[in-house]
């Protein structure tokens, strides 16, 4: 039977992972943490009770029929829909920008307003770099204006949280496959000539051996704070009074219904391997140009499937990581009868 080794189990690493074992191969997982899940990892905070997320705030937001289907094999899921408010110079609103939000200012902004009202300092602090160089497939992740329901994610049709946690949801995408926690960070290499694919979802400049120089991410600083529920899921900062972007209350998650939470703040900054997680990659100017030498590497390396943000130094949601990763493999000849019909 033929073996494959995958590196990573967060959410490209256990998709990859599935597919494979349900074709019949054996796989084994190998992961540096001490869990599985990746970015997604959620524990139960011990004062609270609240779920909370480690990384950041995540959700399943898709428009594929294929990927909500599939993830329902491993969960199921809540009806949560993500709603985010922006405290910003003329006070708090509700984003996307919607009518809501002209009646709290008291009168219809253009869009131009709202970009610099929005955008600006939130983006400028988020990637370090001036608002006018960053791309559109950056700024146009989240719609200028809604004029519907206060919603974040307006064009999604499927929204939701696996209903007992992520980790919950990967436990069961991993069932029957061996994982590895805690693996040393550079074992990979040792394991690379000892199967007959290898799935790396690691950087890829590490990948190389920074041949072509470190790739350069953003990261985040966690500040947590115990404090009476607030009155909001996300408070993005959208100024440049405090530091922090966003303000996380993990309570509502589950609908939590508690007198003391646990909130949130994320504080952006320059990646550095060894103290920080490579969270989002530059992918725009000198820095996408610099990925673009290791293309020519990564085509050559035909035993080894490089899928996820930092193994392809792509800005991907989970449902995007989950449909890249199953077509990366069936052009291999794996196929999934969900994902890939």
């Amino acid at each position: 039977m033929s073996l494959a080794y995958v590196i990573g189990a967060g959410t490209a690493g256990s998709t990859a992972a599935r597919i494979l074992k349900d074709n019949g191969w054996d796989v084994e997982v190998f992961e540096t943490r001490g869990y599985i899940s990746g970015n997604c990892f959620d524990y139960i905070d011990e004062k609270t009770r609240c779920i909370v997320h480690a990384h950041g705030p995540h959700a399943i937001h898709t428009n594929s029929d294929k990927v909500w289907n599939w993830l329902h094999q491993f969960s199921e899921f809540n009806n949560f829909h993500v709603k985010v408010w922006a405290n910003t110079k003329l006070g708090k609103i509700p984003i996307p920008y919607n009518d809501t939000s002209d009646k709290i200012i008291g009168r219809r902004l253009t869009d131009n307003e709202i970009i610099d009202l929005v955008f600006r300092d939130y983006s400028e602090k988020m990637w370090d770099t001036p608002f006018e160089e960053l791309p559109q497939s950056v700024l146009a992740r989240v719609p200028v204006r809604n004029p519907g329901e206060e919603t974040y994610f307006v064009n999604n049709k499927y929204q939701g949280l696996p209903k007992h946690g992520f980790v919950r949801m990967f436990e069961n995408i991993l069932d029957g496959i061996p994982v590895h926690l805690n693996t040393p960070k550079e074992e990979w290499r040792t394991l690379k000539d000892k199967c007959d694919l290898l799935v790396y979802t690691g950087k890829v400049d590490n990948y190389f051996n920074y041949k072509h120089g470190e790739l350069v991410y953003r990261s985040l600083n966690f500040e947590h704070i115990y404090c009476p529920k607030t009155l909001y899921i996300q408070l993005n900062e959208c100024n440049s009074m405090n530091r922090w972007n966003r303000a996380i209350d993990h309570s509502y998650w589950y609908n939590q219904d508690v007198e003391t939470t646990i909130v949130t703040r994320e504080y952006p900054v320059k990646h550095v391997e060894g103290e920080n997680n490579p969270y989002y990659p530059m992918i725009f100017g000198k820095y996408l140009d610099q990925f673009r030498l290791y293309q020519p590497l990564m085509q050559k390396e035909k035993k080894t499937v490089f899928t996820g943000r930092t193994a392809t130094y792509e800005y991907l949601t989970i449902d995007e990581t989950i449909i890249k990763t199953a077509k990366k493999l069936k052009k291999l000849g794996f196929s999934d009868h969900i994902l890939t019909q």
